[in-house]
């Protein structure tokens, strides 16, 4: 285990030097949630990290405090262990979404009682929301994942990839005074599960407001569910309403919020203020804060955004970067975000470009920024490449360089993946096809991040891998990413997290955004699909589980993002330009 420490920055008065550190963190950090009490020299944060460590750091900082005199002495506790990404907390109780002893997520954990309940997902509900409008498919619908929850005094809401399910805290408290430390964690299920309407794809980003608004909530006791992709911002509204029976928990009626802003283009990380009036966007050139509006309709090609900008920056072209991390606070205006080469930009919405339209084209670093200047920043350069140590490292060296042609094992297909890919099963690679599986397709294996797993290979593990077992040799081929090829993908997703059970998927690249993700038959193993290929007029897309074709929902942000990357630092197909493959081991990771 790697200790990790966290610096505290007053983004106002002084963003160069830090006012206080915490140190001595087991693991990177996955989530935050900021406690504020009745001490206003004081406040608590709650941190959690990927090795399942959860600390409560108390900050004596300068937070509406007239004093003359004061001292940032950070305090930092253990809470808990055994659990990562901290979503909510209400005094002694912490909601997280993963527990190292469970595939599924979805936990309240009290940390004084050391005692869990489990926020099961419906399983009753349709299986599909229907035929798609253009093109008449049944979709696939995964819904395992959990991207927030919101703790309330009456009810706990779950946003899942499909739904948002709502839990009685009667009940969950109830079941937790109940629940005998140690034991098996006992789980409860939803009183109402809503299917997000108007959506034909999973969300995948999604995050519930703790303050909304009146523009998007007719009343206080509305949960707010907001999302943003490459599609435009899309919304529901949940309000609950009465019944007869005080122990009976309420129903909730819902309303689609739909068009209510346009982030800017291929925007990689969004975060929305408390109340949902603005949100900020980062993608690899632009920065933006835009406001929101209580659109109508549901999203679909006929639909009107519109293009809400309060401020927006283009970052210089020489200073592109892979985004990382971007915070934002609605009070201030003042964005942080932070970039894969260590650079962090720090600005606020009264330093941005005036945008006297939509389409007012943004400037190249007019305003100011901090801690260093557009003019003031040199150029990147490739050595020393700083990495972020949270993120997984960059797939090595692309297409081995061998002179000999591989071996067909059937007509245009190859399954010498470790020869010619050397890297590409080996889990905790930025590209590889463990990180495809796991952050693209979503569907959950066991992704490591640390140096540690850096080179662990799928066969290594018993349950939750993937790799790639056959290549059309045409992924060989300078530009193949541009061109196309094809790669049949064995998956064993972790048990108990999907309802998937383990076999082959074919993956099919179009072109460099175009990925398809599909489905294969019940195949009793690889020699099966090779014997197949082997057949004069063979094509593999006839092993497809579904006819016609239907795709997986994969994460396009995620997959956007390492295009976009790729374009950058590549040409062609894995051939580094500028930056030293030697850079990215795991001994030289900062």
């Amino acid at each position: 285990n790697q200790n990790f420490h966290v610096e505290l920055y007053d983004v106002e008065e002084d963003p160069q030097n830090a006012v206080g550190v915490i140190t001595s963190i087991q693991g990177a950090i996955d989530g935050g949630v900021v406690e504020s009490g009745d001490d206003i020299h004081c406040w608590k944060l709650d941190i959690s990290t990927y090795d399942y460590m959860t600390y409560t750091c108390c900050l004596p900082l300068h937070i509406d405090c007239k004093c003359e005199t004061f001292t940032a002495e950070v305090t930092l506790q253990e809470a808990t262990r055994g659990y990562r990404n901290i979503l909510d907390q209400e005094g002694p109780l912490f909601v997280f979404a993963y527990c190292s002893k469970s595939s599924t997520m979805g936990f309240v954990r009290d940390i004084i009682e050391e005692r869990t309940i489990h926020l099961r997902r419906n399983e009753a509900i349709p299986s599909t929301p229907g035929r798609h409008e253009l093109t008449n498919e049944v979709p696939y619908q995964p819904n395992h994942g959990t991207l927030d929850i919101l703790y309330r005094d009456d009810v706990i809401a779950v946003a899942r990839y499909r739904t948002m399910d709502l839990y009685s805290t009667l009940m969950v408290r109830s079941a937790l005074q109940s629940h005998q430390s140690g034991a098996t964690i006992p789980d409860i299920t939803p009183f109402q599960s809503i299917l997000y309407p108007g959506t034909f794809d999973p969300l995948y980003e999604a995050s519930f407001l703790r303050k909304p608004n009146q523009t998007l909530s007719a009343s206080p006791n509305t949960i707010v569910l907001v999302s943003a992709d490459f599609t435009g911002c899309y919304g529901l509204s949940a309000a609950p309403t009465p019944t007869s029976n005080p122990s009976s928990p309420a129903t909730f009626t819902y309303e689609q919020l739909g068009h209510m802003a346009q982030p800017v283009p291929w925007s990689f990380c969004v975060v929305w203020g408390p109340s949902g009036k603005l949100f900020a966007t980062l993608s690899e050139s632009e920065l933006a804060i835009s406001y929101t509006v209580k659109g109508q309709g549901k999203l679909d090609m006929n639909g009107t955004t519109p293009e809400n900008y309060l401020a927006r920056w283009e970052i210089p072209a020489r200073l592109a970067d892979v985004p990382l991390v971007l915070d934002f606070d609605e009070t201030t205006g003042t964005c942080v975000a932070v970039m894969a080469c260590g650079r962090t930009w720090v600005k606020r919405s009264s330093t941005f470009p005036k945008c006297s339209s939509a389409a007012y084209p943004a400037s190249e670093g007019l305003a100011s920024e901090s801690p260093e200047t557009a003019r003031e920043v040199a150029n990147p350069v490739p050595e020393p490449v700083r990495w972020p140590i949270i993120h997984p490292l960059p797939l090595q060296d692309g297409v081995s360089t061998l002179s000999a042609k591989p071996h067909p094992i059937a007509p245009g297909w190859s399954d010498e993946v470790a020869k010619y890919f050397p890297h590409k099963n080996q889990v905790g690679y930025y590209g590889g096809t463990p990180w495809f599986v796991h952050e693209v397709a979503r569907i959950p294996i066991r992704h490591y991040f640390s140096k540690d797993n850096a080179r662990t290979s799928a066969g290594e593990v018993k349950e939750g891998w993937a790799k790639t077992v056959l290549f059309s040799i045409s992924e060989l081929n300078d530009g193949s990413y541009f061109r196309g090829y094809d790669e049949v993908i064995e998956v064993h997703p972790l048990p108990g997290a999907t309802g998937l059970k383990p076999g082959f998927w074919l993956l099919q690249v179009e072109s460099s955004r175009e990925w398809n993700f599909y489905k294969l038959r019940r195949l009793k193993g690889v020699n099966t699909i090779v014997e197949y290929l082997r057949k004069p007029g063979a094509h593999i897309e006839y092993l497809c589980e579904r006819r016609p074709f239907v795709k997986w929902p994969i994460d396009q942000t995620k997959l956007d993002q390492f295009v976009c990357w790729r374009l950058r630092s590549f040409e062609g197909f894995g051939r580094p330009e500028t930056i030293p493959v030697s850079s990215f081991t795991p001994e030289k990771r900062p």
